[in-house]
């Protein structure tokens, strides 16, 4: 029995998004509610994976809201953005 369901119309549209790689990929979510009392712990600057991403993988960012000190580091690095596609 399945943990988790999904929709498969969505399925579908994100197989799109994959399908013509080969690599390992990796999704990337770094940074939680600046408000949680505990963010300090659960959280952490996207640099922080500057030795990571430099592997020879895919890398994905799932991150939801992407702060913007991170903004910069995102943009300039080989991190695939699905920001705009995640609700």
């Amino acid at each position: 029995m399945p943990l988790l369901k999904t929709n498969l119309n969505k399925n579908k549209i994100w197989e799109e998004k994959f399908k013509n790689s080969n690599h390992l990929r990796i999704g990337l979510s770094w940074s939680g509610n600046p408000l949680h009392k505990n963010n300090h712990n659960r959280s952490m600057s996207l640099d922080d994976f500057s030795e990571l991403i430099s592997l020879p993988f895919e890398f994905y960012s799932l991150q939801k809201d992407v702060p913007h000190e991170d903004l910069e580091i995102l943009n300039k690095s080989k991190i695939i953005d699905h920001q705009n596609s995640l609700n």
